[in-house]
C-alpha cells in the first residue's frame, strides 16, 4: 500500500468572524479528506508541559473533500498588503537576512526573498 501524503495551506495567516478563508491542499496518494478545523490550543507534546490539546471548530468546511495532487514549490510565502505603496520602493534596497540552508548541495533552485511587482491593467 502506497503511503498517503496530505499538506495545505491557508490564504491567511488569521481571519475575524465572517471573513472568508481559503484553504490549498495536496494530496499524494488519496482522492479524499475527511477535514475538520481545530483551534489549536497547545501543540508541543514535551513530557513536562501539557501535552497536544486541540479543540474541533464547528464550520462549514468540515466534512469530506475530493484532494488531488498539485504540482507545486513546496515552502511558505507571506504577502502583504500594500494599498499606500509604503513597500514599493524606488532605487536599491538593502537586506540583511540570517540564511540557514536546509539542503544546500540538492542542487535545485531556491529563494530567500523575492520583490514583485504586478502591473494591472483596467
Amino acid at each position: 500500500m502506497a503511503q498517503i501524503k496530505i499538506f495545505g495551506y491557508a490564504d491567511k495567516i488569521s481571519v475575524k468572524p465572517g471573513e472568508v478563508i481559503q484553504f490549498h491542499v495536496n494530496s499524494d496518494g488519496a482522492n479524499i479528506a475527511d477535514a475538520h478545523l481545530v483551534r489549536l490550543i497547545h501543540g508541543d507534546e514535551h513530557p513536562d508541559g501539557p501535552g497536544f490539546m486541540e479543540e474541533e471548530v464547528d464550520c462549514a468546511a468540515n466534512g469530506v473533500w475530493q484532494v488531488e495532487k498539485q504540482f507545486t514549490q513546496v515552502g511558505s510565502f507571506l504577502e502583504v498588503a500594500d494599498p499606500r505603496r509604503e513597500l514599493a520602493l524606488e532605487g536599491s534596497l538593502t537586506l540583511f537576512a540570517f540564511v540557514h540552508p536546509i539542503w544546500p548541495d540538492v542542487g535545485t533552485f531556491q529563494v530567500s526573498i523575492e520583490k514583485q511587482y504586478v502591473v494591472l491593467e483596467v
